[in-house]
């Protein structure tokens, strides 16, 4: 978030002090990256214009994260195994819509036999599987990536490249939706 910090505080979101304004940021962010990412769609392959072929590095789903991005914390490896292992809390439903995500082929030239489907076997073409159909997953997963590796490095090139826009009107809607949860805890036991 440190590459964001100046644009986030110019929309008049400061994270100076830890706690759930420099959370509910961070899904402000997040927000503007899975529009960048995947136009918001939840179940989004991996993206046709590169030659990722591995299943480690082949990204999918709303934020095109990486199973290879599990090195950067080890609460990813254990997200992974908790969604793969209870699905109920996909949340597939809310995300649907009618959103649809068909296979496509690359253009690229150096990759012409690549698709937008699964990308090889194993663990992180499960993990590729597992984003694509579970979108409360990505999400959580893709806000540990941005907090510990999201920065002028990191694995998000609309975060390197400050492409992934910030409105304060969606800082406005988590802080209503934070309010009511607050006021209403029991609403947490449905989810």
């Amino acid at each position: 978030m440190v590459v964001y910090q100046q644009i986030l505080q110019n929309n008049g979101m400061s994270n100076d002090t830890a706690g759930l304004d420099t959370l509910r940021h961070t899904y402000v962010l997040l927000l503007g990256l899975g529009m960048m990412e995947s136009s918001g769609k939840y179940c989004e392959g991996r993206d046709v214009s590169q030659c990722f072929v591995e299943a480690d590095s082949a990204e999918a789903g709303l934020f095109q994260t990486s199973y290879g991005a599990r090195r950067f914390s080890p609460t990813l490896p254990q997200l992974f195994q908790t969604y793969s292992g209870d699905r109920s809390h996909c949340l597939l439903d809310v995300f649907k819509g009618s959103i649809s995500c068909p296979v496509r082929h690359s253009h690229n030239q150096q990759c012409p036999n690549v698709t937008n489907d699964v990308a090889g076997t194993g663990p992180g073409a499960d993990w590729q599987r597992l984003t694509k159909i579970c979108p409360a997953f990505a999400t959580e997963y893709a806000a540990v990536v941005l907090r510990r590796h999201g920065g002028p490095s990191g694995e998000f090139n609309p975060i390197r490249k400050r492409q992934a826009d910030v409105h304060p009107a969606c800082d406005g809607m988590l802080k209503r939706v934070q309010t009511y949860v607050q006021q209403h805890p029991d609403v947490c036991s449905g989810l």
